[in-house]
């Protein structure tokens, strides 16, 4: 092939490229019309639910692990405390420390959607990768440790986090 060739291959192929950049990424599933995410306000309250769509939890690699419940001999024989993973704490803007919780059974679709919502937690110590909470959710809820800060940014609707 000759230079007059080569060129005109990639500036083709240079087009192409470009073109493609222009077009806007696909949020779900093709010919799916439901958008990835939804909040709905919980009453009496001033959190919201958030549903994602399971392509949009996919998507934003939200992982969840169950909270514990630790023996505490420093309260005596018996005594249990509520342990969390130290990556499923959120601090909102005045210091208050949340966790998102996962909402079982709460899929109103059959495309599997997932339900969280937020709940204040009461921290009395950090030690290692764990937290002991004095409230919180109860010992084997499963609270999300990968992805709550987008969790948080769909339910307060900052920009580029809502669908």
């Amino acid at each position: 092939m000759n230079r007059l060739t080569w060129l005109a291959a990639g500036l083709i192929f240079g087009s192409l490229t470009f073109t493609a950049c222009g077009l806007p990424e696909a949020e779900n599933v093709p010919g799916d019309k439901d958008p990835p995410s939804r909040v709905e306000p919980v009453a009496g309250t001033t959190t919201s639910v958030v549903v994602l769509t399971a392509l949009a939890a996919q998507r934003l690699g939200i992982k969840t692990e169950p909270v514990a419940a630790a023996s505490t001999s420093s309260a005596g024989p018996g005594a249990t405390s509520t342990v969390i993973p130290n990556a499923a704490l959120i601090y909102d803007k005045d210091g208050v420390a949340w966790v998102y919780t996962a909402v079982p059974g709460a899929s109103t679709d059959a495309k599997g959607s997932l339900t969280f919502v937020r709940k204040e937690v009461t921290v009395i110590r950090t030690e290692g990768d764990f937290t002991t909470v004095k409230s919180g959710p109860a010992p084997g809820t499963q609270v999300v440790t990968e992805g709550g800060a987008e969790l948080l940014g769909t339910e307060q609707n900052v920009e580029g986090q809502q669908g």
